[in-house]
């Protein structure tokens, strides 16, 4: 069902009266935006760290000794802060749902073909023992393959990783290794936040 634009405009204006009148009460309390959408980090000229929770890259001077980054992006390399990387005891585990494609079936894959898959991960995929997840989750599972066709090109394989933090666990999806002009190293992931 669409909204036409002035019958959307009144919605939006009739709810903004009822949210201020609820706060005026005492009824609500600030709500955060949810975690989810989607990020282009530039790893061209180093690590480029990025906290999830707010959706955006964070500049960092001493990362192995900060807790405001969750994972770090640089060329094809991930890491997370957790273990030796980083104090936040930040893990991940792959479900890897594509671990048994052919180069082929990689190289066919697209962004939007390969959302259903982003969208099927919900917090029940999330295992309920802690013995899977690892702060080195990426270097085990690599989110791409290399060279497929002899190019030296980097191609995703749209697995997805979940990313935990404390109660937090969001999914994750690298989506894209090239900006808009064919750059290198503008990796593109989205996510969403499950749970915490």
């Amino acid at each position: 069902m669409t909204l036409s634009l002035s019958r959307a405009r009144r919605a939006a204006a009739a709810l903004a009266l009822l949210a201020t009148a609820a706060c005026e009460r005492g009824e609500l309390t600030a709500v955060e935006p949810p975690a989810t959408g989607q990020l282009t980090v530039d790893a061209s000229a180093g690590w480029a760290y990025v906290d999830l929770a707010a959706g955006a890259v964070v500049p960092q001077t001493a990362a192995a000794a900060s807790t405001t980054w969750d994972i770090g992006f640089n060329a094809t390399n991930v890491v997370l802060n957790g273990g030796p990387n980083g104090p936040a005891g930040v893990t991940a585990l792959c479900l890897c749902q594509n671990g048994g494609a052919t180069n082929e079936q990689v190289l066919a894959m697209t962004l939007d073909g390969e959302a259903p898959d982003f969208a099927a991960v919900t917090e029940t995929s999330i295992p309920a023992t802690t013995a899977a997840w690892s702060a080195d989750a990426f270097t085990a599972s690599r989110w791409y393959r290399y060279n497929i066709l002899g190019d030296h090109r980097v191609s995703p394989t749209f697995d997805v990783y979940l990313v935990r933090r404390g109660a937090a666990v969001y999914k994750l999806q690298v989506i894209n290794y090239y900006g808009p002009a064919g750059e290198t190293r503008r990796i593109t992931f989205r996510y969403a936040k499950l749970r915490g």
